[in-house]
C-alpha cells in the first residue's frame, strides 16, 4: 500500500534539505501555511487527496 505525501511550505521558509516528495511552495506563507494561507494550503492538498487514476 502507498499513502501520497504532500509537503507544503512558504517562500519565507523553504525547506533545507531534499525530499523524495512532491513539495507545493506558497507564496508569502512563513512557518505555518495553514494558519496564514488555509485556501492555498487546502487547494494543494485537495490536489494531492484526488483518486489516483481518474
Amino acid at each position: 500500500m502507498s499513502i501520497p505525501v504532500q509537503i507544503v511550505v512558504g517562500t519565507a521558509d523553504p525547506l533545507v534539505t531534499t525530499v523524495d516528495h512532491p513539495v507545493a511552495e506558497i507564496a508569502g506563507a512563513g512557518h505555518y501555511p495553514p494558519l496564514t494561507h488555509p485556501s492555498q494550503v487546502a487547494r494543494h492538498l485537495g490536489a494531492a487527496s484526488a483518486p489516483i487514476g481518474t
